[in-house]
């Protein structure tokens, strides 16, 4: 996870939605820190701190994807505020992100696979009614002899 900057955080707004929010991160000490606006995110980390946080990449011909739920918390104390910056925390939005979000793993997955060689088998799959199984409306329109003008009109 330290290679990367970008991840999504998944939250639950209040109406109990799922939402998710592109968020340039860092980790430190098993730590993950975002920063944020005072906005909707940082409203929702407040009354729903229960989160989930992805980031995913590829690497020498293998894709990877990693999963992070956690609490999230505001940081608020000087000496965990001088240790996000150490990480380089920064966000790459223009809208200045005053505020320190860390997210404390409670499980952290993962998986690791190569891209399938192999062509996409859901062509095979597709089931195609017959024609005369079909009601008239759904049937495929006749079709025409020729639409060239004839000559012996």
């Amino acid at each position: 996870m330290e290679t990367q900057r970008l991840g999504r955080l998944a939250l639950v707004d209040a109406a109990g939605e799922p939402v998710i929010y592109p968020v340039n991160f860092a980790v430190a000490d098993g730590i993950l820190y975002i920063r944020s606006a005072h906005d909707a995110k940082l409203r929702l980390l407040t009354s729903h701190p229960t989160v989930a946080f992805e980031i995913d990449g590829e690497e020498a011909g293998e894709r990877w994807s990693v999963v992070v739920r956690g609490e999230a918390a505001h940081v608020d104390l000087d000496a965990e505020l001088r240790r996000s910056r150490e990480t380089g925390l920064r966000s790459m939005s223009p809208t200045p992100k005053p505020h320190v979000i860390r997210i404390a793993p409670r499980s952290v997955t993962g998986r690791r696979f190569r891209e399938r060689e192999e062509r996409d088998p859901l062509p095979s799959l597709i089931f195609r009614a017959r024609a005369e199984t079909l009601p008239p409306a759904a049937q495929p329109p006749h079709p025409i002899a020729s639409l060239a003008p004839r000559a012996d009109v």
